[in-house]
Formats: C-alpha cells, sequence, structure tokens
C-alpha cells in the first residue's frame, strides 16, 4: 500500500489497485486501495493484468490459497510476482540463530507457483546489500527481523562490527496461460 511499486506505477502512468487486511497500512498508502484478505480478494474473476505479492505469502498456513485467488483475479497472459526472501538469508547469523522454516520462501516458490501456473520463471538475488557499523546497528537489524532483543544484544556483542549483510530471496514469476 505504501511502497515503491505505487510509486513507480503512478510515474509510468499504471492504474493500479492496493489491497490489505490493515486499516493502517491503507492509511500510510496512496492510491485506490480496498481492505480486504488476500485469501479471499474482492475482485471479478479475469478483472487485472497483473498481481504482485510482495513479502507476504509466508504470512499464510497455505500461500496456495492466495496464489489461486490471485490467478483466479488475472486476465489470460496476466503476470504474477511474489518477493519472499530466500532461507538462507543473512547468512552472518547461521551461527547464532535457528534456521527459518516460513511456507513460502525463495526455494519453495517455484514449486508452489508450478501448482497454478502454466509457466513460472525465478529472478534470484545474492548480494551484500546492508552495512551495520557498530553492536547497535546489528541489535536493531535483529530486533527488526523478529529477534527477541535480550537475544539479539547478545549476538550484537559476540559479532566483529562493521558487519556486510548478505540478502538474498527472489521474484518468483507465474503467467496465466493465453487460451489455445
Amino acid at each position: 500500500a505504501n511502497g515503491t511499486l505505487g510509486a513507480l506505477l503512478d510515474d509510468r502512468g499504471t492504474p493500479w489497485t492496493s489491497i490489505d487486511r490493515s486499516r493502517v497500512m491503507l492509511q500510510t498508502g496512496h492510491g485506490p486501495r480496498v481492505l480486504g484478505d488476500a485469501s479471499r480478494l474482492p475482485f471479478a474473476d479475469g478483472v487485472f493484468g497483473g498481481v504482485a505479492a510482495l513479502y507476504m505469502l509466508y504470512h499464510f498456513d497455505d500461500p496456495l490459497v492466495p496464489i489461486r485467488e490471485a490467478y483466479r483475479v488475472l486476465r489470460p497472459g496476466g503476470l504474477f510476482a511474489a518477493a519472499a526472501p530466500s532461507r538462507f538469508d543473512s547468512p552472518e547469523f547461521a551461527a547464532y540463530l535457528p534456521p527459518t522454516a516460513d511456507t513460502f520462501d525463495a526455494e519453495s516458490a517455484p514449486a508452489l507457483l508450478a501448482r497454478v501456473f502454466e509457466e513460472v520463471w525465478i529472478e534470484p538475488w545474492d548480494a551484500l546489500l546492508i552495512r551495520l557499523p557498530d553492536a547497535s546497528a546489528v541489535e536493531s537489524y535483529l530486533v527488526g527481523r523478529q529477534t527477541p532483543a535480550s537475544q539479539a544484544r547478545t549476538i550484537a556483542a559476540q559479532v566483529t562490527t562493521p558487519l556486510w549483510v548478505r540478502k538474498r530471496g527472489a521474484v518468483a514469476w507465474g503467467r496465466r496461460a493465453l487460451p489455445s
């Protein structure tokens, strides 16, 4: 609702609609906004040329539900894009944190999308993107990733700073086939 994607679409004159189940998120956004849930999209079949699910499918116990909903509202030939982190994201902290077990990540995306879409492809990323200059920055970064504050503080005291953090993930694409 409030991100860079909306601004980019606005700059290009591309019409778009944001949906979120959080009124707060919708209030901070711009453009057309709808209060709703990705597991039951409040739109008719085949009305959109594209659907983006950015860093949200891992919040669902069964991410196939919102993926199927996205497929339903796409026109034939429409594109679906889902961005997700890798389960191997931020390897600098692998020795300190348990592995993640999300229902949707860069590694599970291809198989999940292939269960719904006729054409699937993945654009992974793997780059040193975040520089944490000191222990305080490390602690803040970890708390932002849902690490309990006391654990984040302990880890921050153990790592050497400055620390570059490797971010890994992917955009998973699916295309709804055109009728034959």
